[in-house]
């Protein structure tokens, strides 16, 4: 049986998952395919780990397809661009009340 998802890089002897990152996820990953090492030489075993591999690039790839099917940023907030994070629009509005707040005190 063929594994599409199976295969060898020249320099190593072990057997890695390979899959192509869809074209709409791309810039959101910066990545254009992801590399996962099955850490096996041995064929056979490469086959009953490729399972797990694919799980594990689910895993990669999930977040990125939330964000694009509802527009939000998957980032963490620490990594968001300012004009993109919703804390940021939450905590100027917090900072305007209480500037409010403290210029009637005034």
């Amino acid at each position: 049986m063929k594994h599409p998802y199976l295969t060898t890089r020249t320099d190593s002897t072990h057997y890695y998952f390979r899959r192509k990152v869809p074209p709409k996820l791309r810039a959101t990953l910066a990545k254009t395919e992801i590399w996962l090492s099955l850490e096996t030489p041995c064929r056979n075993e490469a086959i009953t780990r490729l399972p797990m591999a694919a799980l594990a690039y689910e895993q990669l790839v999930a977040p990125a397809r939330a964000a694009a099917a509802t527009g939000d940023s998957w980032l963490p907030h620490g990594l968001r661009a300012a004009g993109d994070d919703e804390t940021t629009s939450k905590n100027s509005r917090r900072s305007s009340s209480k500037r409010t707040t403290l210029s009637t005190a005034a």
